[in-house]
């Protein structure tokens, strides 16, 4: 037993894991902080469905994608990635009421390893309304501020935010494969007519970015489509890179992550 229990231990602390290796327990990557949703490494390699890939997971391989507008496969960093050059290229994910519990006084990271060669701009992930319908939440890097990344909600109408600095271009591309982490947690705030803005973190490469915003607190929950890069508006802008995976984790009762826990992810995922 004792083996066994130094195999595993040695099979889920190495660095760097392979994708498919740090999906396998329902915590994998993040710890006993975060619990897996679902992961999508797109290791697919072709066809028109990116499978759900969380071992494990709450979602049981139920949340699979169906690439739609031309995303196109490519080799990324372990395996296959999906090119997203394509105009409202996105991966629109099945069963999106197992991803209802993102709500604004939820706790939730979404890890995203990617390449790009220019500013970013684009969707990265949204949870939004039916065609044309863009209440909801996104996260994304803005078009009226290029390089940034923002986490944006928009209610009846109101859209609030929260945003990061524009991204220099040697910090956020350059080429090479990078680790974004989003971590938003809204536990053990007393006040909840405004949230802080330490509420949403940003990692890059393990790095802490500052972000600013005090949305007023209101609902992001809706009951319709939940997309990887881009949104089914017609015209959305998908996301200017390549994209190997990403992730959905929930936190319930946990608290944020740290800037040292995100150094660790990063390398193990790099």
């Amino acid at each position: 037993m004792k083996r066994i229990a130094l195999l595993l231990f040695a099979v889920f602390s190495a660095s760097p894991l392979l994708p498919e290796q740090f999906s396998m327990l329902p915590q994998g990557l993040l710890g006993s902080k975060r619990t897996l949703v679902s992961a999508w490494f797109f290791n697919d390699g072709a066809g028109t469905v990116a499978k759900d890939s969380s071992v494990g997971g709450v979602s049981k391989l139920t949340n699979h994608g169906d690439l739609l507008s031309g995303p196109t496969w490519v080799t990324g960093h372990h395996g296959y990635a999906l090119d997203f050059a394509a105009t409202n290229s996105r991966v629109e994910l099945r069963n999106e009421s197992q991803f209802d519990f993102i709500t604004l006084y939820s706790t939730f990271t979404i890890i995203v390893v990617y390449k790009a060669t220019a500013l970013l701009k684009g969707i990265i992930f949204s949870k939004t309304g039916t065609f044309n319908s863009p209440a909801g939440f996104y996260i994304q890097s803005e078009s009226d501020a290029t390089g940034d990344i923002a986490f944006v909600r928009i209610l009846s109408g109101a859209t609030q935010k929260w945003v990061t600095p524009v991204i220099p271009l040697s910090q956020a591309a350059g080429g090479r494969w990078r680790v974004l982490i989003m971590d938003y947690c809204n536990q053990g705030q007393a006040d909840l007519t405004t949230l802080r803005a330490s509420t949403f973190k940003v990692f890059l490469d393990g790095k802490k970015i500052v972000v600013t915003g005090s949305p007023s607190v209101g609902d992001i929950t809706n009951n319709n489509l939940a997309t990887i890069s881009g949104w089914d508006d017609g015209t959305s802008a998908s996301f200017n890179g390549i994209i190997e995976m990403a992730g959905l984790w929930r936190g319930d009762g946990q608290g944020p992550l740290t800037e040292g826990e995100a150094r660790a992810i990063t390398a193990r995922i790099l």
